[in-house]
């Protein structure tokens, strides 16, 4: 074994290859010019069988070194075809050219790349983005809706426990929005929302942060502009900076009201989630008169589609059900609740 800490002269298999068939056949060739069968020198003879030596040891490591070379390139190719590779040094409109000839290849060419870009495919970007942005590993709600027929309202309870995760950023967000029917007259905000919990247990210490106080700083009121197709008037947000945890834990208990002229309750998811469970009741002393049909929709959901075993609502009775999502699901997935009266 060489020394890499001694000095000496050192070639390389390949040069060292060459060097050998070459001075070995340069000497054979003047060796056999000066020796001749009537003159036969010993010494020339055996000059004869070094060089055949050398010219062979010359041959013998250059095909050794192509074979080392062969196993080389074959590992570069099975490399190259497994996809096996670095692609940090492509610049990011180079990668979106090369995923644009994987699908098309994925489709057997049925489509050309401007027809790729024209088709649905252009909504892949913006799946993209939400990758590494913040998402629910886990929304599970309860909701119990609780008819009031003297008062003409429904009060609305909730009960939520939400996971989020913002893997690649400590910049966490809680929030949460509703909309609410009020009259013109009613603006005592305050009392709008009423939380009667909101604690956050971060990921690296067991001890919640109570928030409960802070509610009131945290709740903005915003006046809808009149629309004929939506009876709400405004739309009231809930937002808290949750910086430096990049996975959070939210238990929430709050409860407002609107009038019984507000007879659907739609929710919709603003981030991606992972495991989505909602469930619904109609529950208090008036529970008897009224019923409810639940619908639960979802971007790319359809029958057929490989999520659709995935996404389940269920009404276990007129005044139960429930909405499940046991898989990756979009911003804007939800249902919408309609209430009805029994004897209408």
């Amino acid at each position: 074994m060489r020394n890499e800490d001694s000095p000496g002269f050192w070639l390389k298999p390949v040069p060292l290859g060459f060097l050998l068939i070459g001075l070995g056949g340069l000497i054979y060739f003047f060796l056999f010019n000066y020796s001749t069968d009537s003159d036969p020198n010993f010494l020339i003879e055996i000059g004869k069988v070094l060089c055949s030596v050398a010219i062979s040891s010359g041959f013998i490591g250059l095909l050794l070194e192509v074979k080392t070379i062969k196993s080389i390139i074959l590992s570069v190719l099975n490399t190259i075809l497994d996809g096996d590779y670095k692609l940090d040094s492509y610049s990011i409109e180079k990668l979106h050219s090369i995923k644009k000839r994987v699908i098309i290849a994925e489709h057997n060419k049925k489509f050309s790349e401007q027809e790729l870009e024209n088709s649905i495919y252009a909504l892949e970007d913006n799946i993209n983005t939400l990758i590494t942005n913040r998402y629910y590993e886990l929304d599970e709600t309860f909701c119990w809706i609780e008819p009031d027929d003297e008062e003409k309202i429904f009060n609305k309870r909730f009960k939520r426990k939400l996971i989020i995760s913002n893997k690649y950023s400590d910049n966490n967000i809680f929030k949460m929005t509703l909309k609410l029917v009020r009259e013109e007259d009613d603006t005592d905000y305050i009392n709008w929302l009423s939380f009667k919990e909101f604690k956050v247990y971060n990921d690296t210490s067991g001890d919640p942060q109570d928030l409960k106080e802070e509610i009131q700083r945290m709740i903005k009121v915003e006046k809808l502009p009149e629309d004929d197709r939506s009876p709400y008037t405004h739309i009231l947000t809930v937002e808290k900076q949750l910086d430096g945890n990049k996975k959070v834990t939210v238990f929430i208990e709050y409860q407002y009201s609107s009038p019984m002229t507000d007879f659907t309750q739609t929710f919709k998811s603003i981030l991606p989630c992972k495991e989505f469970c909602h469930k619904v009741f109609i529950d208090g002393k008036y529970d008897n008169n009224w019923t409810f049909a639940i619908n639960g929709f979802a971007p790319l959901y359809f029958p057929g589609s490989n999520i659709s075993e995935k996404f389940k609502v269920d009404v276990h009775t007129n005044k139960s059900g429930e909405v499940i999502f046991n898989n990756w699901c979009l911003p804007g997935t939800g249902y919408v609740v309609s209430l009805r009266r029994i004897n209408e």
